[in-house]
């Protein structure tokens, strides 16, 4: 229920200022915001799949002064684990034992440059709010909380990337790699700026090819990539995800929602909207990395990285759209429309059936009911799977 009421606040803030185009009279809705997100997040206990997995792993954590070469190189070798990561949770365990400063510390940061970026990117706050409320909150806060700081360390990159620093960039990328590794591929995304003035038509041709290509090389990379790699977690990561496909539903998802609805927005933007966005490059990146996902899903992951920007193109789109003359009869329409396709999915795969794993669940079990660190409850769907998920894992990575 809680949820229900904050996403019912943000949407009439979203009615009554972005969709009117009134001016807030300053900012303290949005950090109003922010400072729910925070202790919503702060004070919750046990909510989350991967947040329980990370409370048993904090409580082996040493606090800053007994850290050593020994522990780092520990960490990296079993959990993949880097450097900024376990200073950062060994500073936390320093002040205490309990899990909600850790809770608190984390979402601070990482909502506070979700907020900024917004504030300081768009004029269409409220709508990307709701938007990240929406599809990507509880992942940022509840689940990829090592990459979630990676994350907002590359947001923090973008007047780097805007201003063509690519030094200063790429430290930043190295920087929020010490969170989580996967972030050096955001080494390639500048390369996507040459792609600004070329052809949306040539664009769609290289995509083509990379469908058809890929399947007959991808065995040949994973081979080499693994080859060449140190037995550890991260060999182990990358065998597992690549042991995994899509099924049919995640296929279509990603195939109409992540990549086709994307480009086809984008050729709409440039041919009749007569747009050039600054967000182009991000768009074309995102969209490459989930066209890659269909085959290698690792790569659903790191288009999660541009997935802050996306929406802030999103919503310009949508507005642009709105007062274009050439969708005026049917501009509401149209949006809805638009708007249906991006949230039914998110609907489906919150609902998503668990019951294999554990009888008369689902996947929003992982977040509902909530419980707050003043009551201390556990959801027995929550735990068991949680535990159902970490056991398989643990017997998919015995296999290797």
């Amino acid at each position: 229920m809680i949820y229900l009421i904050i996403l019912f606040i943000i949407l009439s803030l979203t009615l009554y200022f972005d969709a009117s185009g009134k001016e807030p009279p300053d900012n303290s809705y949005y950090w109003g915001i922010y400072l729910v997100f925070v202790f919503l997040m702060g004070l919750r206990y046990r909510v989350g799949g991967d947040t329980l997995a990370y409370i048993e792993y904090y409580k082996t954590v040493l606090s800053v002064e007994k850290l050593n070469k020994a522990y780092f190189l520990q960490a990296h070798a079993e959990f993949g684990y880097g450097v900024l990561w376990t200073i950062f949770c060994s500073v936390c365990k320093w002040f205490t034992n309990s899990f909600v400063l850790f809770q608190f510390v984390h979402a601070l940061i990482v909502n506070g440059i979700i907020f900024y970026f917004f504030i300081t990117r768009t004029k269409y706050v409220f709508t990307n709010i709701l938007f990240y409320a929406i599809f990507y909150f509880f992942t940022l806060n509840t689940e990829i909380l090592r990459e979630a700081l990676a994350i907002g360390v590359f947001i923090l990159s973008l007047d780097s990337f805007f201003n063509r620093k690519w030094i200063k960039y790429c430290l930043y990328v190295f920087v929020a790699a010490q969170f989580h590794a996967s972030a050096y591929i955001l080494l390639i995304v500048p390369f996507f700026l040459l792609l600004r003035k070329v052809s949306l038509t040539l664009v769609f041709i290289v995509g083509v090819s990379l469908i058809i290509a890929i399947p007959s090389i991808q065995g040949i990379i994973l081979d080499y990539v693994v080859s060449h790699l140190e037995e550890g977690h991260i060999k182990w990561k990358i065998i597992l995800y690549c042991q995994h496909e899509l099924n049919a539903n995640g296929l279509i998802f990603i195939t109409f929602v992540k990549v086709l609805m994307p480009f086809v927005l984008l050729v709409i933007e440039e041919k009749i909207l007569k747009v050039k966005s600054m967000y182009k490059p991000f768009v074309l990146a995102y969209i490459f990395f989930s066209l890659l996902t269909i085959y290698i899903i690792p790569f659903n992951r790191l288009a999660g990285y541009l997935v802050p920007l996306f929406y802030v193109w999103f919503t310009e789109f949508v507005a642009n759209m709105y007062k274009s003359e050439f969708f005026r009869p049917l501009s509401r329409v149209v949006i809805l429309f638009v708007l249906l396709i991006v949230l039914l999915p998110k609907g489906y795969y919150y609902t998503n059936d668990m019951s294999d794993k554990v009888p008369d669940t689902h996947f929003y079990n992982r977040w509902i009911p909530y419980y707050t660190v003043f009551n201390k409850q556990e959801s027995e769907k929550r735990e068991e799977l949680v535990k159902t998920y970490n056991y398989k894992k643990y017997e998919e990575r015995n296999k290797y």
